[in-house]
């Protein structure tokens, strides 16, 4: 059947104190649940004392009686109804849907600051509809300075044309990389425009530039990038956000949302033009990149010679029972840092949450989860690299990009070139 997209938000207390407030959100959660299923309602919805926050998919004939509901709902609107609602596109039913199911969870907050102390969201700068940023846009000047505050792999995709790309890779940093980005300008004469996908992420970072950094003019896009594509369909203006519009969904893999034929994003291999987002092969990164056919089909998927050994070990066991073994035992999974040729690896804690640093030139890590271990080797100068997954008797050994051996298997012949 087909929908129609929606993203809303809101930042406020959802109920009084603290301790009441936990209980109230997990009924809250369950009631919604339910009153929104019954309407076939699918998408991610998060909820905490700060607020609300969701992206959903609503059939067609249920779209004003959610949107009714939605708004009735006083804990989550306020009494004042200040709910962020913004209507995105339409989604036919033989197209790929964004959401396969309904999920309410809660949230300790909405967007993880980072900040010791809450930022006093009253004092946020000035929301602009898109019609009005459309025309600043066009009209802008040396004064203005433009700012995506959305993931760095967001923004390769898509953006608003002279956009400045606020460099981070959790939300948390972003404080220190504005003061970088707007080091110099004058406070009372510099018109900061920020905008993100639905519009949440500006509303801590208005607050920011206000209330910690002193900027006089912060003007923020409201209902964000979903909401301007919608005026941009209605109102037949030339899209002055180019490319795609990367969506926090199930259509991240097939493209997201293209606002234009702009190709903006490379791939993190060759350089082609390329802006479809892919998942690395690896039950152990699962890493999201930019990666064209020509080298997906070279490297197996995978985005590292590192990350397309394992892919091939964790192939090459026999039994499904093997392979959820070989995947538990990565549980502590490795993550690039910088998806491409540098191979920068991370890794994160596994299971029981022990961490052990190894001595000697390579920054070594090791994670034991039960019976099952994970190693890995790592430099960010692209020194020798070696891991070895095993659980039980299945183990695999990867050494400098190479599989060395397939243990607990009859694919212990196996080489990677």
């Amino acid at each position: 059947m087909a929908g129609r997209y929606l993203s809303f938000y809101r930042y406020a207390r959802c109920g009084p104190g603290e301790a009441a407030r936990a209980g109230q959100l997990a009924q809250l959660r369950r009631a919604l649940v339910e009153e929104w299923s019954e309407l076939g309602v699918r998408g991610r919805v998060y909820i905490s004392g700060e607020g609300v926050n969701g992206q959903v998919c609503v059939p067609e004939p249920s779209e004003e009686a959610f949107t009714q509901a939605l708004r009735q709902r006083k804990e989550l609107v306020g009494d004042a109804g200040e709910l962020i609602l913004s209507r995105g596109e339409r989604v036919g039913a033989g197209e790929p849907q964004p959401f396969s199911d309904l999920r309410v969870k809660v949230r300790q907050r909405l967007v993880n600051d980072g900040l010791p102390e809450s930022l006093d969201l009253s004092d946020r700068g000035q929301l602009v509809a898109p019609a009005q940023w459309h025309e600043l846009l066009q009209k802008r000047d040396e004064d203005v300075v433009v700012l995506d505050c959305r993931n760095g792999y967001e923004f390769d995709v898509g953006r608003f044309e002279e956009a400045r790309k606020v460099q981070v890779d959790v939300y948390r940093d972003t404080w220190e990389e504005l003061g970088r980005l707007l080091e110099g300008r004058p406070k009372d004469k510099t018109n900061v425009m920020i905008y993100c996908t639905g519009g949440i992420r500006c509303e801590k970072a208005g607050a920011f530039l206000r209330q910690e950094m002193g900027f006089d003019h912060v003007l923020r896009l409201r209902g964000g990038i979903v909401n301007y594509l919608e005026f941009v369909k209605e109102s037949g203006v030339a899209s002055q956000f180019v490319g795609r519009n990367f969506v926090f969904d199930e259509r991240a893999t097939q493209g997201g949302v293209q606002a234009t034929e702009d190709v903006l994003g490379r791939c993190a291999y060759c350089s082609a033009p390329h802006d479809v987002h892919s998942r690395c092969s690896s039950p152990v990164c699962s890493n999201l990149m930019l990666q064209c056919p020509a080298c997906a089909a070279q490297m197996g998927g995978a985005c590292s010679p590192l990350c397309q050994t394992t892919a091939q070990a964790a192939q090459a066991l026999e039994t499904e029972e093997e392979r959820r073994a070989f995947r538990r035992a990565a549980a502590a999974q490795l993550k690039s840092n910088s998806p491409g040729p540098s191979e920068r690896y991370g890794i994160l804690r596994g299971e029981t949450g022990r961490l052990q640093r190894d001595g000697g030139p390579d920054r070594g890590f090791e994670t034991r989860t039960g019976q099952s271990s994970i190693r890995t080797f790592a430099t960010l100068t692209g020194g020798p690299r070696s891991m070895a997954i095993g659980a039980g008797q299945a183990r695999a050994h990867v050494c400098r990009g190479k599989l060395e051996r397939v243990a607990g298997s009859p694919a212990q012949h196996l080489r990677s070139s």
